[in-house]
């Protein structure tokens, strides 16, 4: 309805746009406190004046301008437009709105405030306006417009006493009035924050009310303190009380007070006029929020050792980089740990074992959360998804030592040097009197010596330093089995041949001989790619230090990996059942500290090879039960 370029409706004192209808209140706004319902035109009179368009287009119009009816809450009181551009009919429903919402430069709200807080209907004796209600209100309405729409009042055929308060107010307002925006009768607010199931909420409330005057309900969750205990009671302006739900959903919070909705609030919603309260009310104002509650994640570990070390206990933290801080638990030789207050779903986190002295640590698999192996070989990286459960199951192998010892009959050179060898590759070149360490891993083990021409090899004797079990044998080779976090000293005494051993003993000692060997650098091999959830037996950790058990005698150790060719990686048969079962069920251990991979299944009776790789060398040997 255009005459040039628009056509003014006078009837309603605002203009309306072709095509403008009412909108359904948005989900978002209906949670305003307060909500003003358009009840029709008041004091007003007809003026002429110019309309400038967001194209800089100025357009000469006529219109009704005056105060707007209305109720607050159902409460009678009176409004101003702020909202050249949309229409508005009797009966429309609006929600409080903040200043920001409005496309207001910024500023000129501050001033439409100010004549509102100074002119009709305030009537402020310091700052009178001449003639009737209606003049009076149509000048107020004018001069709004003209700081909210670019709105000028013509100079010609207007009531000149309406022109005057016009002119007079606009002379009147201050270049910068930076009242500030009047706050919400009744309004809640929390953290801009997703929440996890059995998460506590904080939720502060602003209000105009005085004193503890506010009513709080909470529905499907429960309103409780700070730390979780049940809270109830009223509270005030600034006030903070708090809400939790045990599970996944949405929790909605309501409030009620006796409050006043204040001069300068302003109620809006898309495609329809937008109005300004003129004159503050006393309302029983209500306000809700709704708190969505996802349900939150778990993160399990379960932990299994292999060791003589029973009280051992292992450290494990939990952690999303640049996120949350790590949050570390302790688990026994053999248990469950797990994290469910601290995992937020869709959150990337990574679950490391801590280096335990003594151990190695050897991640198998995860059960959930996309889990990808570390490339540091101590943990995963997962993504727990909302609800899930992510259990990672973790070994730890206490190592088994070897100790070789070389002792000759008396009266024989003291000079010459014995080579040895363990079957998983690792070496040593020993005088009479010296000794050295092997770490190795569990299973059937084969020390060698090599022969020496000139001499005889008398006897050989291996002792279990923990049970006092003891193998012998008369040619080079000596096999026994080694457990987890055993210790065998293996003792070969030779004489040049044609000597006797009648004065030379091959009982077990490690405290007076001394050592002159080194430990040879070990070489590591490579991993391969690792699937999301199972860790292939070719897999090889980085090395780290373990403790010498004797003092004065060092170690060395072997890099070793799975060399099964029996049965292809990742399955073993197992032992009455045509089932096959994982690796990561029968013991797969991925080793640290001496750079090795170790699978222990006690229901098996398929025993891998192990093939050591360092020094340029590869020996394998087929292990035997």
């Amino acid at each position: 309805m255009r005459r040039s370029a628009l056509r003014i409706m006078a009837g309603i004192g605002v203009l309306v746009a072709l095509g403008s209808a009412y909108l359904a209140i948005s989900q978002e706004d209906a949670q305003a406190s307060s909500v003003m319902t358009f009840t029709g035109l008041g004091q007003h009179a007809t003026v002429r004046g110019t309309y400038t368009d967001g194209a800089g287009t100025a357009h000469p119009v006529t219109v009704s301008a005056g105060e707007m009816l209305a109720t607050v809450d159902g409460v009678p009181t009176q409004g101003y437009c702020i909202d050249f551009t949309h229409g508005i009919s009797g009966g429309a429903t609006l929600p409080e709105a903040d200043w920001a919402q409005m496309p207001v430069p910024p500023g000129r709200i501050d001033s439409i405030a100010w004549v509102l807080n100074h002119y009709y209907p305030a009537n402020d004796p310091a700052f009178p306006l001449q003639g009737t209600n209606a003049q009076k209100a149509a000048s107020v309405q004018t001069a709004i417009w003209h700081f909210s729409d670019g709105f000028d009042l013509g100079t010609s055929n207007n009531d000149p006493v309406i022109l005057a308060n016009y002119k007079a107010i606009l002379d009147a307002v201050p270049l910068t009035p930076e009242l500030g925006e009047p706050i919400t009768s009744l309004k809640l607010q929390t953290p801009d924050a997703s929440h996890l199931a059995g998460d506590i909420v904080p939720v502060t409330v602003r209000t105009t009310g005085v004193g503890k005057i506010v009513n709080v309900l909470v529905t499907n969750g429960e309103r409780v303190d700070d730390k979780g205990a049940p809270a109830q009671g009223p509270v005030g302006d600034g006030d903070t009380f708090y809400v939790r739900r045990t599970e996944g959903g949405t929790a909605t919070v309501a409030v009620d007070a006796r409050a006043a909705v204040q001069a300068g609030r302003i109620f809006r919603v898309a495609g329809i006029q937008a109005q300004i309260l003129a004159r503050t009310v006393t309302v029983d104002a209500k306000a809700s929020l709704n708190l969505d509650y996802k349900a939150s994640a778990s993160v399990r570990v379960v932990k299994k050792s292999f060791g003589t070390q029973k009280d051992a206990k292992f450290t494990f933290s939990l952690e999303a980089p640049g996120v949350q801080a790590p949050v570390e638990r302790v688990v026994n030789y053999e248990g469950t740990v797990e994290w469910n207050q601290d995992v937020r779903p869709g959150t990337t986190y990574e679950l490391k074992e801590k280096s335990t002295d003594g151990w190695w640590v050897a991640p198998q698999s995860c059960d959930g959360g996309d889990a990808q192996l570390l490339p540091s070989k101590d943990g995963f990286r997962i993504t727990p998804k909302a609800g899930q459960v992510v259990t990672c199951t973790f070994h730890n192998v206490q190592p088994p030592k070897v100790l070789v010892e070389k002792r000759v009959t008396d009266g024989s050179p003291k000079d010459t040097a014995f080579s040895f060898g363990l079957d998983d590759g690792q070496t040593a070149t020993l005088k009479p009197g010296e000794q050295q360490w092997w770490v190795t891993t569990p299973g059937a083990k084969t020390v060698t010596e090599t022969v020496t021409e000139g001499w005889t090899l008398f006897d050989v004797t291996c002792t279990n330093l923990t049970t006092n079990q003891q193998v012998k044998a008369t040619s080079p080779s000596v096999q026994f089995q080694l457990d987890p976090g055993t210790k065998w000293h293996c003792i070969f005494v030779n004489g040049v041949a044609g000597t006797t051993t009648t004065s030379t003993s091959s009982t077990s000692t490690t405290s007076t001989i001394a050592t002159t060997t080194t430990v040879p650098p070990t070489t590591t091999v490579p991993p391969t790619t690792v699937a999301p959830t199972t860790i292939p037996p070719t897999t090889v950790l980085p090395t780290t230090t373990v403790p010498t058990q004797v003092e004065g005698v060092k170690e060395t150790r072997g890099t070793v990996v799975v060399n099964d060719t029996a049965n292809p990686p990742g399955r073993l048969a197992r032992t009455g059942s045509n089932r096959t079962m994982s690796l990561a069920g029968i013991g797969l251990g991925l080793v640290l500290s001496g750079g090795a991979l170790w699978f222990l299944s006690r229901s098996t009776t398929v025993t891998p090879s192990f093939v050591y790789v360092g020094d340029k060398r590869m020996r394998r040997r087929r292990g035997r039960k």
